[in-house]
């Protein structure tokens, strides 16, 4: 049975660029205290550098996976710090395909966001130089395209989606040299993982990206 999920990953998910894969036939993985691992766990690398671990479990046919990256907040650089969180948080905003309503009508939106952000930005990086009457007007005109936006955005679709299949325990957390995303699921739901997760690891899109911003900035 496990081989065979293994072998439904590695067609299903191609396209995904993780690094590492666990999957465990069973929700919760921690071995005992002293269990031995030696002839477990299964390991398969697919054509684009992806590493799939997996551990068989008796029990109920349910699946845990993590999906683990090896990069974390020791890879950022200076004067960027919390970008490895704020990461972790923007997978989860959706991909053209999910997380919206009308990719097609939202993209320009999107655009105009990114572009008065950006002037924003700039605008209070100069300080007491700068305009407080330009940074109020670029604020207004901000805050209308983000609400603009929100008309088109599906929130928390991913976890819905997951949710009406089966599954449990779908979170992610960034470590200094890691950041993994988890989900348990039936085992009958490999593919729809993988399709997923390709998906949103390969075309993510940045919605609501000041808004998050401004969570990692208080969660720090």
């Amino acid at each position: 049975m496990i081989e065979h999920i293994i072998s439904k990953v590695g067609a299903a998910g191609k396209s995904s660029v993780a690094l590492l894969a666990l999957i465990f036939a069973a929700p919760h993985f921690a071995l005992a205290a002293g269990g031995d691992l030696s002839g477990r766990v299964l390991e398969k690398r697919l054509s684009n550098g992806m590493k799939l671990l997996a551990l068989p479990r008796s029990g109920a046919p349910v699946v845990t996976l993590e999906m683990t990256f090896r990069a974390g907040s020791a890879d950022e650089k200076e004067g960027f710090t919390g970008v490895a969180h704020l990461l972790e948080h923007m997978l989860f905003k959706g991909t053209q395909k999910l997380g919206t309503s009308d990719w097609e009508k939202e993209r320009p939106i999107l655009e105009e966001v990114e572009r008065v952000g950006k002037k924003l930005d700039l605008e209070l990086k100069k300080g007491a130089k700068g305009s407080g009457e330009e940074a109020l007007r670029l604020r207004g005109e901000l805050d209308a395209l983000i609400a603009s936006q929100r008309e088109f955005i599906v929130k928390d679709e991913i976890d819905a989606i997951y949710s009406r299949n089966g599954g449990t325990g779908f979170n992610a957390f960034t470590t200094t040299d890691l950041t993994s995303f988890i989900i348990s699921l039936p085992s009958n739901r490999l593919e729809l993982w993988a399709a997923i997760e390709s998906d949103r690891m390969r075309t993510p899109i940045v919605r609501e990206y000041y808004v998050e911003r401004d969570v990692v900035k208080k969660e720090r």
